[in-house]
């Protein structure tokens, strides 16, 4: 399926694969960055053609939001467990997850989030050689709303 993709007032075109989910908008391959000539910088995305250069700012409206266990989690030695935790979101399908680099001692990898009714479910690894206590309420990372 060919996609266009609009960037001010150049259009551009890809060979695009459609999927029903996605940690992202979209995933731009290295032809398409290299065919533009494109920058994708925090801030803004640039392109350029031969009719010229076209700069778009990037929506800078989300915001970072505490997660929290719902409660105490003791995980055995080399153990994964999926816990539940508390997001300030009632509900939606995908909230990208950040862990936070406090706690070395265990193993969070960054996720896509389903949230109902204010809660979602994490997985945590203990890679010690000794069991761990993770505590009710301790902040373990961040999602993008």
């Amino acid at each position: 399926m060919k996609l266009e993709i609009r960037i001010d007032n150049i259009v551009t075109k890809i060979i695009a694969a459609v999927t029903k989910s996605l940690c992202c908008s979209c995933i731009l391959r290295q032809d398409w960055i290299q065919k533009y000539d494109a920058t994708i910088a925090t801030k803004y995305v640039q392109i350029a053609t031969k009719k010229g250069k076209a700069t778009v700012k990037i929506d800078q409206d989300s915001v970072d939001l505490p997660v929290q266990l719902l409660k105490t989690i003791p995980i055995k030695l080399y153990h994964e467990v999926v816990v539940h935790a508390v997001v300030p979101v009632s509900q939606t399908n995908q909230l990208i997850f950040q862990p936070t680099n406090n706690n070395l001692a265990i193993i969070m990898p960054h996720a896509l989030l389903h949230v109902d009714q204010y809660l979602t479910t994490l997985t945590i690894y203990n890679p010690n050689n000794r069991n761990c206590i993770l505590s009710k309420n301790t902040f373990w990372g961040t999602v993008k709303y």
